[in-house]
């Protein structure tokens, strides 16, 4: 469900310190949108290396992989957060993902 992909990605990026919770539940190719699947992994890269997840670094990652303007630029990353998605419904969006995956 591609919703739930950008909720969960939008919730990541306003709140970066809840993404090892979200990486002990699913991984990149839980994702249906390719495009979630780079921001993801970008996202991952970031926490292993113990840097910062905010829109700068997910942007200078995927500028390197030339994947930026393939997702929409730092705009797209910049809608993620637009709707404002709850921290308070991350486990739904987390199960909503999975169940997604596990039907494809």
């Amino acid at each position: 469900m591609i919703e739930a992909e950008r909720a969960l990605l939008g919730v990541v990026l306003l709140n970066p310190k809840i993404i090892s919770l979200v990486f002990n539940e699913i991984t990149e190719t839980d994702f249906y949108s390719p495009h979630h699947k780079y921001i993801f992994k970008a996202m991952k890269t970031l926490h292993q290396n113990n840097k910062e997840i905010d829109y700068v670094s997910i942007s200078a990652i995927l500028e390197n992989e030339k994947l930026l303007k393939q997702i929409g630029g730092i705009d797209y990353l910049n809608e993620l957060s637009y709707s404002m998605p709850s921290p308070r419904h991350l486990e739904t969006y987390i199960d909503l993902i999975k169940e997604t995956s596990l039907k494809r």
